[in-house]
């Protein structure tokens, strides 16, 4: 056979059956089937597209602080542009550096936090350098500097702070948008177990409801809902250890929870009329947390009436108060 090289690792390819053609631009190129050669160029180019689009936000970013503080802080007319001295101090704010007399060594801020704080500091700056009489140009940009870095830190913990409750609602989002993982999680243990089902999710108040359905629903259900319940939980945990938060899972089977949360409903409401007749307290049966958080939405516009979760566990119950 002809020899080929690999477009990726640049070896020889000495099979025939090694050789894996892909279309790269407008050429058909080779590449090794054994050393997934075609993946590895995959990733390589994805990682460079990565730190291209990175490179470019990072530009955008240090324009926007540029033209911020030519134009906001130090007024600069359009056709002026910014001295070396200037562009130094704002270079050694983003890339750290030695302060002073290189006694300290300073870590660098990213551009947005820099540009956060000099638009926090901005009525300070021009306020400081007018009642100071700051005239000249050297000393009017080590003034600013000075400024800039008393006040960068507490900037910067703010971001990162928010950074934080970012990623945190991003990981929440992960499985809000991808439901599905979910259902693939109940069917494939249920399976297990010798029971095919359906499944679908909805998203609701920031909640995953799963309905699944079955030949087999009174089993799944268990008396008096202790099967689904257990089921509920296990997927709880199991999304929870997958994503390292604690998610909102509902499961219901063939309906079973809708009926229930109906009936729930129906004796919280007639509880509650005894109570606002009687003005006794009434303590409902002891619920699963759905369920009670049932009685407390239902109830919680009647007049007269007040609900409050007591007890621990399994015996954690609803009681409904009268109040004036």
């Amino acid at each position: 056979m002809a020899l080929y090289k690999c477009w990726c690792c640049k070896e020889l390819i000495t099979n025939e059956e090694d050789i894996c053609i892909k279309k790269i631009g407008k050429l058909r190129r080779k590449f090794h089937i054994s050393k997934n050669c075609y993946e590895t160029f995959c990733k390589l180019q994805d990682e460079k597209e990565s730190e291209k689009k990175a490179k470019e936000e990072e530009f955008k970013k240090w324009s926007e602080l540029y033209e911020y503080v030519k134009k906001e802080i130090l007024e600069y007319e359009p056709n002026m542009q910014m001295s070396p001295l200037v562009i130094g101090e704002l270079q050694s704010l983003k890339n750290g550096g030695k302060i002073g007399k290189g006694a300290i060594q300073n870590g660098g801020y990213p551009c947005e936090v820099i540009l956060a704080t000099f638009k926090l500091k901005k009525q300070d700056i021009k306020y400081a350098i007018t009642k100071n009489g700051i005239t000249d140009e050297r000393k009017k940009i080590k003034y600013i500097t000075a400024i800039i870095r008393n006040s960068i830190n507490d900037v910067y913990i703010r971001h990162i702070n928010k950074e934080k409750a970012r990623k945190e609602i991003l990981s929440r989002k992960e499985v809000v948008v991808k439901p599905s993982r979910n259902v693939e999680y109940i069917k494939k243990s249920l399976y297990a177990l010798g029971v095919q089902v359906s499944a679908e999710s909805v998203i609701e108040e920031e909640i995953i409801k799963i309905t699944i359905d079955s030949d087999h629903n009174p089993i799944l259900i268990g008396r008096n809902g202790k099967t689904i319940q257990a089921l509920n939980e296990l997927t709880k945990l199991a999304v929870s250890n997958k994503f390292r938060h604690r998610h909102r899972i509902l499961l219901d089977v063939g309906g079973y929870k809708e009926d229930k949360y109906s009936r729930v409903e129906r004796i919280a409401r007639r509880a509650a009329r005894e109570v606002i007749k009687t003005k006794v307290d009434v303590q409902l049966d002891p619920m699963t947390p759905d369920e009670r958080r049932v009685v407390h939405g239902c109830l919680s516009k009647m007049e007269h009436i007040k609900t409050e979760s007591t007890g621990e566990g399994p015996s954690r119950a609803v009681c409904i108060k009268y109040v004036d």
